[in-house]
């Protein structure tokens, strides 16, 4: 029995880093603080959403889905969704490690850390180039393809436009 593909909308990842960027800038424009701390904490748990459940069941992803996609035209071509799950992956790490440099009050690993995502994340909402994603296809070259797992349909996108039809 074929196993059916889902595929996601390449917008709404750009859509989600666009999100990202502004909220990693105002992270770094206001470190040290609480307003640091409570933004660098959400932005982590977008990125853990991401990159356990997939990019359409973090909470950008969704608000594509549900207020920007259905006043949008088809795309132009659709994406298998595991390279921006991998992004997301790689994003939560540089988000955890700005998070414990906070706890540790060291103001510079914040910096850096954050401005590793803040950068990668600009270049997909600027240039549609995901980072992460080129970082997925390098690895999976040299992996076997039995060690990648599979996308499973608790994970992905439901692909149907704003009439219910699958597109």
């Amino acid at each position: 029995m074929p196993r059916e593909v889902f595929v996601i909308d390449p917008r709404g990842t750009r859509f989600s880093a666009a999100i990202t960027v502004v909220v990693l800038a105002l992270v770094i424009v206001t470190t040290p603080g609480p307003v640091a701390t409570v933004l660098l904490s959400l932005q982590t748990l977008v990125f853990a959403f991401g990159a356990i459940l997939g990019p359409s069941h973090q909470p950008y992803g969704w608000i594509f889905k549900k207020l920007v996609r259905p006043r949008l035209k088809a795309p132009d071509h659709m994406e298998e969704p595991l390279p921006p799950q991998f992004a997301q992956a790689v994003g939560l790490g540089f988000a955890l490690a700005a998070s414990i440099s906070m706890l540790l009050a060291w103001t510079l690993g914040v910096y850096i850390f954050a401005g590793f995502a803040l950068f990668a994340a600009a270049l997909n909402a600027v240039f549609g180039f995901c980072l992460g994603c080129e970082i997925y296809v390098r690895i999976r070259r040299f992996l076997p393809v039995a060690a990648i797992p599979a996308p499973s349909n608790d994970s992905l996108l439901d692909l149907t436009d704003s009439t219910g039809s699958r597109v």
